[in-house]
Protein backbone atom coordinates (compact mmCIF):
# COMPACT_ATOMS: atom_id res chain seq x y z
CA UNK A 1 0.00 0.00 0.00
CA UNK A 2 1.31 3.39 -0.69
CA UNK A 3 2.11 5.93 1.31
CA UNK A 4 -0.06 9.30 1.70
CA UNK A 5 1.79 11.88 0.10
CA UNK A 6 2.89 14.71 2.92
CA UNK A 7 1.46 18.21 2.03
CA UNK A 8 4.35 21.36 2.01
CA UNK A 9 5.14 22.31 5.19
CA UNK A 10 3.37 19.14 7.03
CA UNK A 11 5.33 16.60 9.20
CA UNK A 12 4.18 12.94 8.57
CA UNK A 13 3.77 10.48 11.20
CA UNK A 14 6.79 10.28 14.41
CA UNK A 15 8.54 7.08 14.82
CA UNK A 16 9.97 6.72 18.36
CA UNK A 17 12.74 3.55 18.83
CA UNK A 18 13.62 2.56 22.22
CA UNK A 19 16.84 0.82 21.74
CA UNK A 20 18.18 -1.37 24.63
CA UNK A 21 22.15 0.68 24.95
CA UNK A 22 19.48 3.38 26.96
CA UNK A 23 18.85 5.71 23.75
CA UNK A 24 15.95 6.69 21.66
CA UNK A 25 15.66 7.16 18.28
CA UNK A 26 12.76 9.39 16.89
CA UNK A 27 12.17 9.56 12.57
CA UNK A 28 10.06 11.97 11.28
CA UNK A 29 9.27 12.60 7.17
CA UNK A 30 8.47 16.44 6.15
CA UNK A 31 7.66 18.17 3.06
CA UNK A 32 9.22 21.51 2.13
CA UNK A 33 7.62 24.51 0.74
CA UNK A 34 9.90 23.65 -2.57
CA UNK A 35 8.04 20.09 -2.23
CA UNK A 36 11.33 18.54 -1.42
CA UNK A 37 10.65 15.18 0.99
CA UNK A 38 13.50 15.42 3.50
CA UNK A 39 13.68 12.33 6.46
CA UNK A 40 14.91 13.92 10.07
CA UNK A 41 16.27 11.88 12.46
CA UNK A 42 17.55 12.43 16.69
CA UNK A 43 19.22 9.62 18.59
CA UNK A 44 19.73 10.56 22.57
CA UNK A 45 20.95 9.10 25.77
CA UNK A 46 17.29 8.57 27.38
CA UNK A 47 18.43 5.65 30.24
CA UNK A 48 18.27 8.25 33.03
CA UNK A 49 14.75 9.89 32.31
CA UNK A 50 13.58 6.38 32.17
CA UNK A 51 15.19 5.08 35.38
CA UNK A 52 14.18 8.24 37.05
CA UNK A 53 10.50 7.46 35.70
CA UNK A 54 10.90 3.63 37.06
CA UNK A 55 10.69 2.19 33.66
CA UNK A 56 7.68 3.67 31.95
CA UNK A 57 7.22 7.12 30.08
Amino acid sequence: MARRRIAAGELGDIQVTFLANGTGRARVRARDDAEELHQQRVVAVIANKVQGAGGRL
